[in-house]
């Protein structure tokens, strides 16, 4: 039922008026013409439109109306009905003052009599009476086309997509009769290893494709410095179409493929992900075709770069889609929106960057997180993966806690769905490839929740929402068919499917990027043990009376089972329980595992120009951000740890000590002071108390605090080693990483600085040569990493960040620092 109607302006009374005879005539002929249509009719009711109790004859007057710049001219008769929205009203407005505009209709109260300047009483007796006539649409908005009702839109936004809250969308009109031949240009012909389309935007890039049709990659963005300083972006050709556009024989495609897999190049786009088999996979012929769709106005602008700048920068982290069939769907329109706005707000700052866009990003999260909440009782494929994104999101954007809130969500849902079950039972091995696939995307979005609630639980101070003991899902899997748009490098050596024991040159090789997320799956476990095992450290050790005042509750029920550490207390350090120190180890030893980023620094050169997504080239590349950013994962792990070895842990009126003395370090601030307070309430409402306690601590066990400082200086060398990695790529854990560490450096240089003070008033300078090498160490450190929280500040939103270093005076620790470390004693 149409929802909101425009009004054409009725035509001039005096225009109309002609003879008397003239008149008589055109009754009877509008008086045949009505009986042929009912002016009572069954659609008059339908569409709640009152009709006139004396239907007035008029002149069968043919005019032209013209709807907007979009629609025909068209000649229909002066016929008319009653517009619906003034029921029970029956007066009509003025012909000479045609209807408010359609934002104020829609605002205004229903039924509102209107108001009409006094006028000829005839006129306005005929005009109140006379009845409306709906405009003819020749065209539809997508949502009404859709639904097939009837539009009024009117080329802006419709009633009904008001009504719906929904976006209202117009489908481009397009010239009709034959199309223009595309003209060959006069450049060479373009190929896929020497040509190169420059573009300076991303939009532009999609309307020359859409224009052409030659370029059907995905186009990257240009990772050179030039490049990013300019926002340029870089797109090669296809290499199965030449400069003609000519269609491509079979003999021909098929003598391509393998001459370039002889040759030992690998694929460079979607039409060398896949061959024509029996097997169900996707061919050749359906990826060009999807390709050139999707570079067409069939697909919106907005979702395209939505799907493009989330594959570019976001897939790496969340690989939980199968770009060649998510393509597809994209295309066929049968992804849900709120997936694809999930997309478009993970990349909003990447796209307003590089195509000078303006999407407010909070507004669009604060909407995506609503409209998640009202899809809890019938949860999708898509519901359950927008929910992942935004989870993560929304933990890189500071929002805590519809961080902590969807992630919950999203680990009730793959619970609930049984994907922690997906392995339970054997695969049938003679399962289809899509339903395989179908199978591998529920395997990695659950290990995708499974990584943010590792961390979340860390953070909270809680346990996992998913228990590892009962997770029975397989690794993801990496095979020939899979790696995201094309075929990995094949050789007799390297499988093609995931080992977890390949040694670092294989992976390389491989180009496979799956095992970055699968050596991230594998640290998600050990951050879970050190997550289990800084509670139990307060839970199980002997730090209560016998007293039953003081002895937890959960003791007297049934079925608890207190275990207890094997170790005598007091103790010295935590490293005197063994499972304190084979959990560092675990920490060590999984990073010494990893890829190092560097030693790919030849094969991913930035000063080139970047070839397309899904290539082998382009594939290392992202394996090396991808080990990039895992190394600086295992550095706020490790402070977290053992921050934890230091008496004020255990905080406890109990005559068993658990540390023989303290550390004779003293806090330049004191517990109650107005800077400790307001650190205090910022770090409230991102770590739970015993992490927040950790993070301002100065009782830490020496020990474990050189362990603590030398992973800080281990990161500013391993930022410095990558130096050619391009801000915008590094991942949004690394202002967590910057927070952690930073707090550290601080800390340091109070401890060297009340050193130094103590020692200069006591004549003692032993030890003073080392202590200024660690303070002007820790000094450089804490600018080089403040600096670089500062420029991150322009890609993620890190101002809470930035405003707690503030408040920790990291400025003015710097300059005390510089100051001290100068001085001759």
């Amino acid at each position: 039922m149409s929802q909101h109607l425009h009004l054409n302006p009725l035509l001039n009374y005096g225009k109309q008026q002609q003879s008397l005879a003239a008149q008589d005539d055109g009754e009877q002929e509008q008086q045949s013409e009505m009986s042929s249509r009912p002016s009572s009719s069954s659609s008059a009711i339908r569409h709640g439109q009152l009709q006139s109790p004396a239907m007035l004859r008029y002149p069968t007057t043919q005019i032209n109306t013209q709807s907007n710049e979009t629609h025909a001219v068209r000649d229909q008769p002066v016929y008319m009905m009653h517009d619906y929205r003034y029921w029970p009203y029956a007066r009509h407005p003025e012909a000479q003052n045609p209807l408010p505009a359609l934002s104020y209709m829609a605002g205004g109260p229903y039924g509102a009599p209107q108001h009409q300047p006094p006028g000829d009483s005839f006129i306005d007796m005929r005009q109140r009476y006379m009845p409306w006539q709906r405009q003819r649409r020749t065209r539809a908005c997508q949502n009404c086309h859709v639904k097939k009702v009837k539009c009024e839109g009117n080329g802006g936004r419709c009633f009904n997509c008001i009504r719906a809250n929904i976006e209202c969308k117009w489908i481009p009109m397009k010239k009709r009769g034959p199309k223009p031949k595309s003209k060959l240009s006069e450049s060479s012909p373009v190929s896929s290893h020497s040509s190169t389309v420059q573009l300076p935007r991303i939009s532009e890039l999609h309307e020359e494709l859409q224009k052409n049709n030659t370029n059907l990659g995905l186009g990257t963005v240009s990772c050179s410095q030039n490049s990013r300083a300019t926002s340029t972006t870089t797109a090669t050709a296809s290499p199965r179409l030449d400069g003609r556009n000519e269609p491509l024989s079979r003999n021909r495609k098929s003598r391509s493929v393998s001459a370039s897999i002889d040759s030992g190049a690998v694929a460079d786009d979607f039409y060398r992900i896949l061959t024509n088999d029996t097997s169900g996979k996707l061919g050749s012929e359906w990826i060009e075709s999807t390709l050139r769709r999707f570079y067409s106005e069939e697909v919106p602008k907005e979702t395209r770069n939505a799907v493009i700048y989330y594959f570019e920068y976001f897939y790496g982290i969340c690989p939980i889609f199968h770009p060649a069939m998510f393509i597809r769907r994209v295309v066929e329109g049968r992804v849900d929106q709120i997936l694809i706005d999930s997309m478009r707000a993970s990349a909003a700052r990447i796209i307003n960057r590089h195509t000078g866009s303006n999407i407010d990003s909070d507004k669009l999260i604060e909407d995506i997180n609503l409209k998640l909440l009202s899809y809890l009782e019938d949860p999708s494929f898509d519901y359950v993966r927008a929910v992942v994104i935004m989870a993560s999101l929304n933990g890189g954007e500071c929002r805590f806690m519809m961080y902590n809130m969807l992630t919950c969500l999203a680990s009730s849902l793959v619970t609930r769905l049984g994907w922690h079950m997906l392995d339970a039972r054997p695969i049938d091995p003679n399962i289809t490839w899509k339903d395989w696939i179908s199978i591998e995307l529920k395997r990695r979005t659950y290990y995708v929740v499974f990584q943010i609630d590792g961390y979340l639980a860390m953070l909270s101070d809680r346990a996992m929402s998913i228990p590892m003991k009962r997770a029975l899902v397989r690794v993801p899997g990496s095979s020939a068919w899979w790696d995201h748009l094309a075929n990995p490098r094949i050789t007799t050596k390297i499988p093609t499917r995931f080992e977890i024991n390949m040694s670092r040159e294989d992976i390389i090789k491989s180009g496979s990027l799956v095992h970055s997320f699968v050596d991230l799956c594998a640290f998600t476990t050990i951050v879970s043990r050190v997550n289990d095992l800084l509670w139990d450290l307060k839970r199980l050790l002997p730090t209560y009376p016998n007293k039953d005042d003081f002895t937890p509750s959960i003791k007297h029920l049934e079925g608890y089972d207190m275990d207890k550490f094997n170790a005598k207390l007091p103790i010295r350090s935590l490293f005197e329980i063994d499972e304190f120190g084979y959990v560092h180890e675990l920490i060590v030893a999984w990073r010494r595992k990893l890829v190092n980023a560097a030693d790919m620094s030849d094969i991913t050169e930035f000063s080139r120009p970047f070839p397309k997504f899904g290539d082998y080239t382009h594939r290392t590349y992202q394996m090396r951000l991808r080990y990039f950013c895992l190394y600086t994962y295992t550095v706020p792990v490790i402070h977290f740890l053992h921050f934890a070895n230091r008496p004020s842990y255990f905080e406890t009126t109990s005559p068993n000590k658990v540390f023989v003395d303290n550390p004779d370090i003293a806090s330049p601030l004191s517990s109650d002071a107005p800077e400790n307070k307001a650190i205090y309430e910022i770090l409230a409402t991102v770590f739970a108390e015993r992490l927040n306690r950790g993070l301002l601590a100065y009782d830490v066990i020496s020990e474990s605090w050189k362990i603590c400082v030398e992973a800080v200086y281990d990161l500013v060398r391993h930022l410095d080693r990558n130096r050619d990695i391009p801000l915008e790529r590094y991942d949004q854990v690394m202002p967590f990483c910057l927070l952690t560490s930073m707090t550290v450096l601080i800390r340091n240089a109070h401890i060297c600085r009340h050193f130094i003070e103590s020692s200069t008033a006591n004549d003692n300078i032993k030890g003073m040569d080392s202590v200024r090498e660690d303070l002007a160490q820790s000094t450089t450190a804490l600018r080089r990493l403040w600096t670089l929280l500062c420029d991150l500040s322009q890609i993620w939103r890190v101002e809470g960040i930035g405003y707690l270093m503030r408040v920790m005076q990291v400025e003015e620790v710097v300059n005390a620092a510089d100051l001290l470390s100068g001085l001759s004693l």
